[in-house]
């Protein structure tokens, strides 16, 4: 799939885990008072970093996984159909929302154009689509759907057969993309393939450093490519290999049943997309030389020796890379996990230099990391690159800016955001631990 240039300008959601009501993430600078720069230079008039800030549990996190469900809608929607009910997230700590629709929306820059689409889906299917475009700077309406019913406008070709075709559980753009309709493709695939989430835990994880070896097997990322980046962070690693051992034949039997079952149970089912496991005699693996004593040869480990933050360096560190080049979106879930205070300096200093990033890629990010803030950083943040999140004792989660309060450039956002000016920290009461221990008699 060919990735265009995507510069992401605001993503809207509401009824969406603890978000309640309606938040917006936004890019774009305020400067920007029409629908595009008179001068077509989109990069100067948005932001290539976001950052968000909040005490835990507040519902940083939440407005990723919004992301990441939008997104996934837009690309697997159709599979909604075998479900019993249409996944959703919706807010639980009332009587109303869980049978409320949930809305996302997103607001793109596509090869220069600008695009608006959004969808909002309730128990029972999705209640309203809608996609629009600004060509020559004004609004166009591509097509709206109420329901089952639909308005298109003169910028969509040949749609009603796709219409037709599309059910109450699946999204148009999902169906319309399947079928190759020209006029939605790039904005279904923009949305799948331009922002990027890198979510963390065991199994996230382990799955991008697959994609590093895919990566090297088919020669996308060399071994030099990866050694800079290892030499980004000095870490102490000189080289990094990929080495390939045969599979032990009791597991190469075991993969055989396996995939014996598998197709057995297949072959009576419409699953053409499916495949199964391939080259089950190679195992891959990556190999890190660390640099040994002086006068002695460089040390071997393996990745299961390797310490967390090594790993998730490299695993934040490369879909990095592919955003730079690319001109895409990078959204990370809890930057300053397992990473040193530098290395997310690091990550985000990738973005913030222009002689870097030569194509206006983003980053988005959550992190607990108030150094951030501070203008001793060796990535100072914008005010309107800061955000935060606050939930409310009826649970709500509320998005809101830096830019919103009244602030100075000198300011020491750090020291601010800590002292509680802005909201959004946790509240500590550690005279509550008390009650947890035995009472402390006086010997004396």
């Amino acid at each position: 799939m060919h990735t265009s240039a995507v510069t992401l300008l605001r993503f809207a959601v509401q009824n969406h885990r603890s978000i309640r009501d309606r938040a917006e993430l936004v890019l774009v600078s305020s400067a920007l008072r029409t629908q595009r720069p008179a001068d077509g230079d989109w990069r100067a008039v948005t932001h290539q970093v976001a950052g968000i800030f909040g005490a835990n549990a507040s519902g940083k996190s939440a407005v990723l996984d919004a992301l990441h469900y939008a997104q996934t809608a837009v690309g697997y929607s159709s599979q909604w159909l075998k479900e019993p009910k249409v996944p959703r997230a919706p807010f639980r700590l009332d009587t109303d929302h869980p049978h409320a629709p949930s809305t996302y929306e997103f607001d793109l820059v596509i090869d220069g154009v600008r695009n608006e689409y959004g969808f909002s889906v309730g128990p029972s299917g999705v209640v309203a689509e809608w996609l629009n475009d600004y060509p020559n700077g004004r609004r166009r309406l591509l097509f709206e759907r109420s329901g089952d019913t639909y308005t298109f406008g003169r910028g969509l070709a040949r749609p009603a057969k796709i219409s037709g075709a599309t059910t109450s559980r699946e999204l148009f753009l999902s169906r319309a993309a399947s079928m190759g309709h020209e006029g939605v493709v790039a904005v279904h695939n923009a949305i799948i393939s331009g922002i990027d989430i890198v979510r963390f835990g065991d199994h996230h994880r382990s799955h991008r450093l697959s994609a590093v070896i895919d990566a090297l097997v088919d020669g996308s990322v060399t071994p030099e490519q990866i050694n800079v980046l290892l030499q980004v962070a000095d870490i102490g690693i000189t080289t990094v290999q990929l080495r390939e051992d045969q599979m032990p034949e009791q597991v190469r039997q075991a993969i055989s049943r396996l995939e014996h079952a598998a197709k057995k149970e297949m072959d009576d089912l419409d699953n053409a997309g499916l495949y199964l496991l391939t080259e089950p005699d190679v195992r891959r693996s990556l190999e890190f030389y660390h640099r040994g004593q002086e006068g002695q040869e460089d040390q071997p480990l393996r990745i299961n020796d390797e310490s967390d933050g090594t790993i998730a360096w490299l695993s934040l560190a490369m879909p990095a890379v592919q955003a730079l080049r690319d001109g895409t979106a990078l959204a990370v879930d809890e930057l300053d996990a397992s990473l040193h205070p530098q290395l997310s300096a690091a990550l985000i200093g990738m973005f913030t230099d222009q002689q870097i990033n030569t194509r206006g890629a983003q980053l988005v990010f959550t992190t607990h990391d108030v150094q951030l803030l501070s203008p001793q950083s060796p990535t100072p943040l914008a005010a309107e690159e800061v955000w935060f999140t606050e939930k409310g004792l009826d649970g709500a989660t509320s998005l809101f800016c830096l830019a919103d309060f009244p602030h100075r450039e000198a300011d020491n956002m750090a020291r601010r955001y800590s002292a509680g000016r802005y909201g959004a920290v946790p509240s500590v009461a550690l005279s509550l631990v008390r009650s947890l221990l035995p009472e402390v008699h006086d010997c004396a």
